[in-house]
């Protein structure tokens, strides 16, 4: 979308606008604008079109103006390095948690749960098999699955382990980009190169 600054004794004035949809003519009358293209709108808005920053790594302190060429351009600085490491490291912390809801439900309490069928599961397969099943009620958390999860409560078992086992190198990976990429950000010189580490990142996501 194009953006506009107002021009007033021949210099910009204000903050950059988007066109709008109605305007008033020299005339006094109003009139719908939405559609015009830009020259148009330029000669009845007394305004100029004027370029923009990259929001993600600088900022706008100002405007000039080129009465010559009769264009109009923000002054830009980079953003402050310190502030956007430190907003680039929450957003890291931020993507790998939301990489791991994408397998496993969060919460402290559903940690336990996982945790409880974890070790009642490799205590299940250390001792038995499809050939020789626990008894009833042995291994509770696995029980409720029996059906669900697996036709008995050593296929339960089984199929708890495996996703646990896939899901601890998905976990492992996801930490290794977290960590290096929050070393990486903290060592960077440039807005430019902190917001490219962030922009590059490729989290593990689950199969379709």
């Amino acid at each position: 979308m194009e953006r506009y600054i107002a021009i007033a004794d021949g210099q910009p004035v204000g903050q950059p606008f988007a066109k709008p949809s109605r305007i008033a003519l020299p005339s006094g009358a109003v009139v719908g604008c939405a559609h015009w293209p830009a020259a148009e709108f330029l000669a009845y808005g007394k305004a100029l079109i004027v370029g923009a920053a990259d929001p993600e790594i600088e900022i706008e302190t100002g405007y000039t103006f080129d009465a010559e060429a009769g264009t109009a351009a923000p002054i830009i600085e980079p953003r402050p390095l310190a502030p956007m490491q430190a907003e680039a490291i929450a957003q890291i912390d931020r993507d790998a948690e939301a990489a791991r809801l994408a397998y496993i439900t969060g919460g402290s309490g559903q940690a336990l749960v996982y945790k409880r069928k974890s070790d009642q599961a490799r205590a299940c397969l250390a001792d038995y098999d499809a050939q020789n099943l626990p008894p009833a009620g042995m291994f509770p958390a696995l029980d409720a699955e029996v059906g669900i999860t697996g036709a008995d409560v050593v296929d339960v078992a089984t199929m708890v382990v495996g996703l646990e086992d896939a899901w601890a190198t998905v976990a492992d990976a996801i930490e290794a980009i977290r960590l290096g990429a929050k070393k990486n950000v903290g060592l960077a010189e440039t807005p430019a190169a902190v917001h490219d580490i962030v922009a590059a990142l490729a989290w593990p996501t689950p199969a379709p």
